[in-house]
């Protein structure tokens, strides 16, 4: 009944802008499958888990599946109302949170088993800790904010990718985290990671090569689940989703092998398959149900411009035979949470770096609010994608290193002026001294000197008075001299 609520509403009818919304008897089919997987005692007089498991599946598969916050609200509404009419406690049933997950069981050492979590720092705790292995099992590191929406996102990707044939197509702007949160899923499930590595020249011959490989890894050596994780980076040539699809919908590419190279896999196959009860001519049969089992695809797509849309009508299988994850805006407690991650290292008080982060994240947030303004009254849409809110960070970074350089710079030019004037200071103040030194000698040298002069001054007085009566002396002497030579004179006239 809830189905065909769902199914024959107009609201969630497919449409120009709604072209994804395709529910079908499949996403009923998945909720029935995933009832069949579930262990009866644990569930055994607990009908409110049994209510919540129902409510968990709905929103997984007509939720997830959903763009428009109205549409989520209204399903959410539908889901409540649904879920009300059972007989079953609707606080522990709707209790947060609303997740489902097969690994927590497995992770802790117990039999697998698809139960709820009663706590979502339980759940953080188990990832942490296979964040941890991952980061040390010689993949290439990641660090990632683990916020709430990143942990659901986790949990959803595991429970798609863990069904049969379940293949997940992620949509979402550039850096919401898709590639990274897929590979974090395949290493919880231990499930190899495949990707292609586009080079000069990749065309669909090196695509087809590709893909042989990953159906012998599958299937023959080492026979291991595999994970082929495609990008919109990755898919250069949309002939390169012709090939996809095919494995989207029937779990095989039709002449992907030659003759000689199928007969090559089916006889490394046929041992295998003849220990499991297959016969000879049973063994391509074989190969396929363990290629659909073995391999899950994880499609990252983005909404922006027309191309999502055009892949979806021309290749039908990429969103009817997959499940979908919409990796929506993130909210502002996780925006804030990755500023606070990646401004830890920074030289500043904590209180600090808080609030540069809330400050970081409400720019964020602003700007796209003004995103849905714009939309509303253009008709345009304009995306603020977390690789930009990681930019900004970037950015800030950036910025307070070149202003904290040039501060630091003039803190060196300061501190050696301050060195300078110090050490000129302190020259100074030892020529004051020194100086004082000399005028306190100079001012003795100038006592003597003084006296000397008085000395001197005193003794020229006395010589002049003795200048002045030697030369009285010798004015009458000559005189004398004079009257001696004219009495001379006298006494010669007379004699003569």
């Amino acid at each position: 009944e809830f189905f065909t609520s769902i199914y024959n509403d107009p609201k969630f009818k497919p449409s120009a802008v709604k072209f994804h919304y395709t529910f079908n008897l499949r996403d009923l089919m998945k909720l029935v499958q995933t009832l069949s997987t579930l262990v009866p005692q644990q569930y055994r007089g607990a009908p409110a888990q049994l209510v919540k498991f129902w409510i968990h599946e709905n929103l997984r598969n007509f939720q997830d599946r959903m763009a428009d916050s109205k549409d989520i609200d209204e399903l959410r509404n539908r889901v409540s109302a649904y879920a009300r009419t059972f007989e079953a406690d609707m606080n522990e049933a709707t209790a947060y949170p609303i997740l489902f997950t097969s690994f927590i069981s497995t992770l802790s050492g117990q039999d697998k088993s698809y139960l709820p979590l009663r706590d979502i720092t339980m759940l953080k705790k188990a990832i942490d800790e296979v964040m941890e292995r991952y980061n040390t099992s010689g993949n290439e590191s990641m660090n990632l904010v683990l916020f709430d929406q990143a942990l659901e996102h986790i949990c959803r990707i595991t429970r798609i990718i863990d069904q049969p044939m379940g293949h997940a197509l992620l949509i979402g702007v550039g850096g919401s985290g898709k590639q990274s949160l897929s590979r974090v899923a395949s290493f919880i499930l231990d499930y190899m990671p495949f990707t292609i590595t586009l080079t000069s020249g990749y065309d669909i011959t090196k695509l087809k090569a590709d893909l042989q490989t990953l159906y012998r890894m599958a299937t023959v050596k080492p026979g291991k689940t595999q994970v082929l994780l495609l990008t919109d980076s990755q898919i250069p040539e949309e002939e390169f989703l012709v090939y996809i699809n095919d494995m989207l919908s029937n779990g095989f590419v039709p002449d992907l092998f030659n003759k000689q190279e199928m007969d090559q896999v089916i006889a490394s196959l046929r041992n295998e398959a003849k220990s499991y009860g297959y016969g000879d001519n049973e063994v391509p049969g074989y190969f396929i149900e363990k290629s659909q089992k073995n391999i899950h695809i994880i499609l990252c797509f983005s909404p922006k411009g027309p191309k999502f849309k055009q892949r979806a009508r021309e290749f039908p299988g990429v969103i009817s035979c997959t499940s979908m994850d919409w990796f929506h805006d993130w909210p502002k407690e996780a925006l804030v949470d990755v500023g606070k991650n990646f401004l830890q290292d920074l030289e500043l008080e904590p209180e600090l770096k808080d609030a540069i982060a809330e400050h970081i994240a409400e720019v964020h947030s602003s700007v796209e609010a003004q995103n849905e303004r714009y939309k509303r009254e253009e008709r345009r849409t304009n995306y603020t994608t977390p690789k930009i809110f990681l930019g900004l960070i970037d950015l800030y970074q950036m910025l307070l290193t070149k202003n904290q350089t040039q501060a630091q710079k003039r803190i060196g030019d300061l501190g050696r002026g301050l060195s300078t004037m110090e050490a000129t200071k302190t020259k100074v103040e030892g020529l004051q001294k020194e100086l004082d030194v000399a005028r306190v000698k100079l001012a003795e040298e100038q006592a003597k000197t003084d006296v000397l002069v008085d000395d001197v001054s005193k003794k020229n007085a006395i010589a002049e008075e003795e200048s002045k009566l030697a030369q009285a002396d010798e004015k009458v002497a000559n005189e004398k001299k004079i009257e001696a030579e004219e009495l001379s004179r006298d006494c010669l006239l007379y004699t003569s």
